[in-house]
């Protein structure tokens, strides 16, 4: 068997091979220079060289090769290296320019895109780990920057983790109750995706959960993003032929044909690029989330997470419904401040008075289905 369908066969054992998959497909769908940069600080690397070796040699096995950068010195980098060969990936270390100054940035990323040609890792040493990275961020603009940290994902001072950040419009909020130890690595995350003028997806994660954070929608870290731009509008300002491509994309089924003259007064949530939408009725002075939908390819990126929040926060009192057998009833149920299963829906709400429940329960119930097939 090889390492990559050991990985593949893992990851189903944890019901996750079908998003394996199609991250895999999309990994290698983009330039292979451009997939990720993967840092990570000689604190974490003593005591989890073993894990981030093991972990580098299997992506190495897919046919990956991210840009790994640390400022590990001596007999660690060296370790590194050795360790990546021994569990079956391809590597090369670089010692020089970044680590001790003789060579410039723009040099070593050359060097670097050579060996991800050649799918092979660059290990590259850096003195100044931060800078090192900032600069090559700004000549190779990966999609990804991961962050191993020996702490894991970000977690609150209650321990808690945070799974999304949306940067910079939760910096305020976030840095305040994230746990002592985070407030720096925060901070170079937000300045960094301030700075960066392409998509760019921060992951912050535990050394041994690099393969589930990128193989899964779950994941096991922290997702750090710049936010989107979300609309509010009203029904004659939206793309309406683009919203049912949108919500047909996202459902897989197709929309009956009275729909749009049934939501004329609905107000329309947009994601810029029509990546995402929620469409919102008023029902008795409460905001009814009839859907809630993000295309497939963005899936797992925070996109609904963004949505709902915007919803949340413009209307105070929301409810929707979902089916039993939806796969984000999870997310949902943490979300909600309250939820009953009627006939064939489970009804979610937030913020709602103990009199307002049952009128939406009673509506969210008997609301015919929009989609047809």
């Amino acid at each position: 068997m090889t390492k990559a369908h050991a990985i593949l066969e893992y990851l189903q054992h944890i019901g996750a091979k079908k998003e394996a998959e199609m991250y895999l497909k999309l990994f290698k769908s983009v330039e292979p220079q451009r997939f990720a940069i993967i840092t990570v600080d000689a604190q974490t690397l003593a005591v989890y060289e073993r894990d981030v070796a093991a972990a580098l040699a299997y992506i190495s096995s897919l046919g990956l090769a991210p840009v790994v950068v640390h400022d590990a010195t001596g007999a660690l980098g060296k370790q590194l290296v050795s360790d990546i060969w021994t569990n079956g990936g391809r590597c090369q270390a670089m010692m020089a320019g970044l680590y001790t100054g003789s060579e410039s940035a723009k040099a070593i990323a050359a060097k670097a895109k050579g060996l991800v040609s050649a799918k092979t890792l660059p290990i590259i040493a850096a003195e100044n780990l931060n800078e090192a990275v900032r600069q090559l961020l700004r000549i190779i603009k990966p999609g990804k920057l991961i962050f191993l940290n020996r702490f894991g994902g970000v977690r609150t001072g209650k321990d808690e983790l945070l799974s999304y950040i949306n940067l910079p419009h939760e910096y305020g909020g976030v840095s305040k109750i994230v746990a002592a130890e985070y407030k720096d690595l925060l901070k170079t995350a937000s300045d960094i995706l301030a700075a960066a003028d392409w998509k760019l997806h921060i992951e912050i994660v535990p050394p041994n959960g690099l393969l589930t954070e990128l193989f899964t929608i779950k994941g096991s870290g922290t997702f750090v993003k710049k936010g989107p731009k979300i609309v509010k509008q009203g029904g004659s300002e939206v793309d309406k032929g683009k919203i049912k491509r949108l919500l047909e994309g996202s459902f897989g089924k197709k929309l009956g044909g009275s729909y749009f003259g049934s939501s004329n007064e609905a107000i329309f949530f947009v994601e810029e690029n029509y990546n995402g939408i929620a469409v919102v009725n008023k029902i008795g002075g409460i905001c009814y989330i009839d859907k809630l939908a993000v295309l497939p390819e963005v899936q797992g990126e925070g996109l609904a997470r963004d949505l709902i929040t915007a919803v949340m926060n413009s209307c105070g009192k929301v409810f929707w419904r979902a089916k039993p057998e939806n796969h984000i009833n999870e997310w949902y149920f943490r979300l909600c401040t309250g939820m009953q299963k009627a006939g064939n829906w489970f009804v979610y709400w937030s913020g709602l008075d103990t009199d307002e429940i049952k009128e939406a329960i009673l509506y969210a119930s008997e609301k015919p289905a929009d989609f047809v097939s």
